[in-house]
């Protein structure tokens, strides 16, 4: 049976994951026993989940020209996700999403897809 063609418009960031006893209060500092950098982003998640299911999936998103970046790119290209829709914006930095693994806590940075816009 031939796969069926699945798009899916999202986002990709990297996870930086922090492996920590506590977490930190506002202004402390606290040792972590590790680390870990990674793909990830909803949109971007689903895309490879239906890929890996045999689907034939395209990938609408915009990452910045830039090492994060990259790994977007060479993510898709592993799992056979066609990226024409992937945009590439230079002078734009990808999305980057910090997690602990101590309990559900994340803290984001702005995407190259979602700029900031100038409020009036």
């Amino acid at each position: 049976m031939k796969a069926k063609p699945i798009t899916v418009m999202g986002i990709f960031v990297v996870d930086l994951a922090f492996r920590t006893k506590t977490l930190p209060v506002w202004g402390e500092t606290v040792m972590g026993a590790g680390f870990r950098l990674g793909p990830g982003g909803k949109g971007s998640n689903q895309s490879v989940a239906a890929a890996r299911l045999g689907a034939k999936v395209y990938f609408i998103s915009k990452v910045g020209e830039d090492n994060f970046g990259d790994m977007a790119q060479k993510t898709y290209d592993a799992e056979g996700i066609d990226t024409r829709f992937l945009i590439r914006t230079q002078g734009g930095s990808t999305g980057a999403a910090r997690g602990s693994s101590c309990r559900s806590q994340a803290a984001r940075t702005p995407l190259s897809s979602f700029p900031e816009r100038p409020t009036r």
